[in-house]
């Protein structure tokens, strides 16, 4: 009862404190969130601190941090089946490993969960997602360009097939 009354409420004076850009405090605040619900057991409100913290976190200009918050919060999502939440959080970690350089597994997470928000009518979350993957698909090309790379045969049979 209280303790994770406790945790919630440290949860969402997080949310708050990152409104307000007091990003620091609002990292400390989802960090003692996350304490009390791991010593609690408690799911629903490890995967929410862990899904909330990493934005904070990319805001400071963490973003290895940001992608390991990420991570463990898809596999507690996974284990939720939260189909949504775990669409939401592949799409944040595209947009980490493209900004960290690590395009294909940007791509690798952006292409199921533009695949997840079509499929479930998510019309503006399946525009963002399609939206990153062009940007990230072009700054591949123009790497891949730059070294003097031709593209591997299988992406570019994937490239004209969604043609």
């Amino acid at each position: 009862g209280y303790r994770l009354g406790e945790a919630d409420a440290l949860n969402s004076l997080g949310m708050i404190y990152r409104e307000i850009q007091d990003i620091q405090q609002a990292v400390e605040n989802h960090q003692a969130a996350l304490k009390i619900y791991t010593e609690l057991d408690e799911d629903r409100g490890r995967g929410n601190a862990l899904k909330n913290t990493p934005f904070c976190l990319q805001i400071i200009d963490r973003p290895d941090d940001a992608l390991a918050y990420y991570r463990d919060a898809l596999l507690i999502k996974q284990k939720q089946n939260s189909g949504r939440e775990c669409a939401e959080i592949m799409a944040q970690m595209g947009v980490l490993f493209a900004q960290v350089g690590e395009l294909e597994k940007a791509l690798d997470c952006l292409r199921p969960a533009h695949k997840f928000f079509l499929d479930s009518g998510a019309k503006q979350d399946e525009a963002a997602a399609a939206d990153a993957i062009q940007k990230i698909q072009a700054m591949i090309k123009l790497r891949d360009a730059e070294q003097g790379e031709k593209p591997k045969p299988d992406e570019e049979k994937k490239e004209n097939e969604k043609k």
